[in-house]
């Protein structure tokens, strides 16, 4: 088999394992650049974009890293915004749409790692305008406690030159996710929290956004971004 035929079989088996991963549409993230606009979570995407973006563009980033990246909705905006950006996702299914789809736009200013980033290895990454954090430390409460996860978060934010963009979870989690909490309501209760985590920064409220709880059923949560003063 020639060099030429074996490149041709492996684009389509990638197309083939594309189509697999999105069908009937992706879990969360859209993938608009090919074509698929709709995906279980593209308001609430769309919606932190539109708000990500102003930001972004008003600080100057120019370097940016995604923890849990997902199909790389953020890092490939981002890099289309010309910032150099890193996505990091565990999940193979994610990071496979992901990588099919940077290859496709041939896209050169984005990394990828397929990587499960925790509290004992987060400090291995390199340092960056902007991170986003979103979706990710609940899980890090439930399976590691909350020590562990504002540990984690504190070594992020020693990461950021600029900008860290945080979601979570609030009061649609289970009990099982040993979430603190948050009251008097969950926005009040995470602005004084991502404070304490955060030395030097202003912590802005960015409105609520369309997220789904473990049930399936529609919620909305905070998007904060923790400007370094």
């Amino acid at each position: 088999m020639s060099a030429r035929m074996i490149i041709i079989i492996s684009k389509i088996l990638d197309w083939i394992k594309f189509k697999l991963n999105t069908f009937p549409k992706p879990d969360y993230q859209p993938i608009p650049w090919l074509g698929i606009e709709r995906a279980r979570r593209s308001d609430g995407v769309q919606s932190r974009w539109k708000i990500i973006e102003q930001i972004v563009e008003e600080l100057n980033v120019t370097t940016a890293i995604d923890i849990g990246c997902n199909s790389g909705y953020f890092p490939i905006a981002l890099a289309l915004k010309e910032i150099k950006t890193i996505g990091v996702e565990s999940d193979s299914k994610y990071y496979d749409t992901m990588t099919y789809v940077v290859r496709h736009l041939k896209l050169k200013n984005v990394g990828m790692l397929q990587w499960e980033i925790g509290v004992e290895n987060c400090e291995l990454l390199p340092t960056a305008d902007c991170i986003i954090f979103l979706a990710v430390w609940h899980h890090i409460v439930k399976f590691k406690g909350i020590e562990a996860a504002s540990n984690m978060l504190s070594k992020l934010w020693n990461k950021t030159g600029k900008v860290l963009f945080f979601e979570t979870g609030e009061l649609e989690m289970p009990t099982s996710y040993k979430l603190p909490r948050m009251e008097p309501t969950p926005q009040k209760f995470l602005e004084v929290y991502l404070m304490k985590q955060c030395a030097n920064a202003k912590i802005k409220h960015l409105g609520l956004h369309d997220a789904f709880a473990p049930d399936g059923q529609k919620v909305l949560r905070n998007l904060f971004a923790v400007i370094r003063k």
